[in-house]
């Protein structure tokens, strides 16, 4: 251990040295208290000792020192370079991001190395220009053997270089630095691109053998290549024709060893192994292991985004089949605000889930959404129509097929199933479920088709009771995140939080997209029928919108919970005509009638009179038309004939006896 030490311009006594001299522990601590400045360097790491400012220790331990160790200023050159240089972080990013020809990076060993040499042969060009060096060959020659001599006594453990300690080497190596820079370090032969070519051709052959269909073990592609390597096999490329040479393996005419240690670098290698799972392992598994994601956070409003997703719910009905559900998730509140149910997974138990939607949103007088999250599955039927951005929804989210984690429906999901649904309800669960908890019990039995698992099962009409009993449990709890919504339910957060963006809820353009139809005809002027209900036209107006000649429309409606109808919207081709409620009849009997029934009277009359009147008004604006034969031009004034007066024949009249049925009788005979 070297006694003296500068750091930066600073000439420093090493602890160890003053306890060699007979400086004592408690007088060391003592100069530290005493003297605040004294302490250049704190002991830290295995070889980093403490330094003391030798200037700044007492003189009588000074000339100790000098005795033990010899005048500090005799020193060469050596600690004198060291107050030269400078840390060099250019030189560190540029090792640090260079890429050998053999495609990897430099190890950090070599880093630390390259950037020494650099920082230290910068030291001596900047010693050289602050001092004035004696000119002349031999001079010259002496300066660079005790900057050689110099360098190499430097501390290893700050200045770990390498460089040349013969002189005209060392200051052959400064003048190409100080010409070419960083590149003039590296090694010439460092990663030669036939290293690298056969590096890359051992690397694709290993990787091609382990992502075989067959999907190998490591140890099988270990065997494989020994197999190959010994010509007992051929490897070809089943796509191209390519043969894969074996020779090309050989090192001094001898094969390529290759440990099972080896194989497994190469196949676990983090830029290596997402291709070798995208190739052995379906797309699902890839994107959740390897593919990155992105990173979101929730909207702060609800009623800003819905997330609409379907799943099997975990029991099974009494035929062995799971019921379909499809659910609609306010993303902002995590509530769900939409749920349907089928035995089938079809189109319909999505329009159906919008439906119970709509129905939920107008009890509980909010907007419409402005944004919805699906799948392509099921929903892509109405890319086009009801789908369409701005038909409907202002804004629409297309998430890709495969990619569950996109789905916001899909972690509100599981957090409703495990939540909620396995508090109340058994055999919620997965079979091969990482959590213990959360596989279900499986009870195994014989019967004459063998051993089978014993499962209970339930009515389809159970199932869905006992889900919606779990969403209005799973609505009316606590918001997940109370430090946002402190005492708030997901209901309230909805109810109370919502976007104020949001627009008015539309039911007449939905009826017509996820609502009942019917096909009817308008009568009388007033009023069709659906479901056997009469419904009335709300002014003789939406008479005037009709096509010519055609008194058949489309009636749309969503029903209520208990199947009645109260309003219907009534369409003709794509024409919006009007919305209508069922016609409201009153009691004939003057004595009977009630408040709804002198209503219902008076609004029929105001009807009746507007038709009336609009009937008088065309009726009115319509001119009397007589039509005169036009004389022709050609007939000329001798032509036209003296009028001559004919006389009019009296008309005579019979006089009948009323009583003389004979008469009548004889005269009904004659007139047939």
């Amino acid at each position: 251990m070297k006694a003296y030490h500068y750091i930066g311009s600073v000439l420093c006594i090493s602890k160890p040295a003053l306890f060699e001299v007979g400086l004592t522990r408690g007088k060391y601590e003592y100069w530290i208290e005493r003297t605040p400045n004294i302490r250049v360097r704190q002991a830290g790491g295995l070889n980093n000792v403490a330094m003391l400012n030798y200037y700044q220790i007492p003189f009588e331990w000074q000339n100790k020192v000098r005795n033990a160790f010899g005048d500090p200023s005799d020193n060469t050159d050596r600690d004198k370079l060291s107050t030269y240089i400078k840390l060099d972080y250019q030189a560190a990013k540029f090792f640090s991001d260079y890429i050998t020809a053999s495609g990897k990076p430099l190890s950090m060993d070599k880093q630390m190395q390259l950037r020494a040499n650099a920082e230290v042969l910068d030291g001596i060009a900047n010693m050289m220009a602050v001092r004035n060096f004696p000119q002349g060959i031999n001079r010259m020659a002496a300066l660079w053997k005790s900057l050689a001599k110099a360098v190499q006594n430097l501390d290893t453990e700050r200045f770990p270089c390498n460089l040349p300690s013969d002189y005209k080497k060392l200051r052959q190596k400064f003048d190409t630095y100080r010409a070419d820079s960083y590149p003039a370090l590296l090694h010439s032969g460092e990663g030669n691109s036939n290293s690298r070519k056969v590096n890359d051709a051992l690397e694709r052959l290993i990787l091609s053998l382990y992502a075989m269909p067959t999907k190998p073990y490591g140890t099988s592609v270990a065997s494989d290549f020994r197999m190959f390597i010994d010509s007992r096999i051929e490897v070809f490329d089943a796509a191209t024709g390519e043969y894969f040479d074996p020779k090309m393996f050989y090192k001094k005419d001898e094969p390529m060893e290759l440990s099972q240690s080896t194989i497994w670098n190469y196949i676990n290698n983090p830029k290596n192994r997402p291709v070798l799972d995208s190739l052995r392992n379906d797309a699902h598994a890839y994107n959740n292991m390897h593919r990155p994601h992105a990173h979101r956070h929730a909207p702060a409003f609800s009623l800003s985004k819905i997330s609409m997703d379907d799943r099997d719910l975990p029991r099974k009905m009494l035929d062995g089949n799971r019921v379909k559900a499809y659910y609609a998730y306010d993303v902002a509140s995590t509530c769900v605000v939409g749920a349907s149910y089928s035995k089938n997974k079809d189109k319909e138990l999505f329009t159906a889930c919008l439906n119970d939607m709509f129905r939920f949103i107008d009890r509980n007088s909010l907007g419409m959404p402005l944004e919805v999250e699906v799948e392509h599955h099921l929903v892509n039927k109405f890319k086009d129509d009801l789908m369409q951005a701005g038909t409907v929804f202002p804004f629409v989210r297309w998430c890709n097929p495969g990619n569950s984690q996109e789905k916001h429906a899909e972690y509100l999901n599981k957090a409703k199933k495990y939540g909620y649904e396995k508090r109340t309800q058994n055999g919620i669960g997965r079979f091969y479920a990482k959590l213990e908890a959360n596989r279900p019990k499986q009870d195994k039995v014989w019967n004459d088709d063998g051993m089978v698992y014993k499962e209970e099962k339930f009515s389809y009409e159970q199932l869905v009771a006992d889900d919606r009993k779990t969403i209005e449990a799973y609505n009316n709890d606590l918001h997940p995140k109370q430090n946002l919504y402190p005492g708030m339910t997901r209901l309230q957060v909805l109810q109370q939080n919502a976007n104020p963006e949001a627009p008015v809820y539309n039911r007449s353009i939905l009826a017509r997209y996820v609502g009942s139809r019917t096909d009817t005809s308008i009568r009388r002027n007033q009023y069709f029928s659906v479901q056997n209900q009469k419904y009335a036209l709300p002014s003789v107006e939406v008479l005037n919108h009709l096509q010519p000649g055609k008194l058949e429309v489309e009636a749309y409606w969503f029903a209520e919970a208990d199947g009645s109808i109260d309003e219907v919207y009534l369409y003709q081709g794509d024409k919006f005509l009007c919305r209508s409620e069922r016609m409201a009849t009153f009691n004939t009997a003057t004595a009977e009638q009630t408040e709804a029934d002198r209503t219902a009277m008076t609004e029929q009359q105001k009807y009746i009179k507007s038709f009336d009147k609009q009937v008088k008004t065309k009726r009115t604006a319509l001119a009397k038309i007589s039509i005169m034969t036009k004389l022709d031009d050609t007939i000329t004034a001798d032509a036209i004939m003296e009028a001559v007066e004919v006389p009019v024949k009296e008309p005579t009249f019979e006089v009948y006896n009323a009583t003389d049925l004979a008469w009548y009788r004889s005269k009904a005979l004659n007139d047939i």
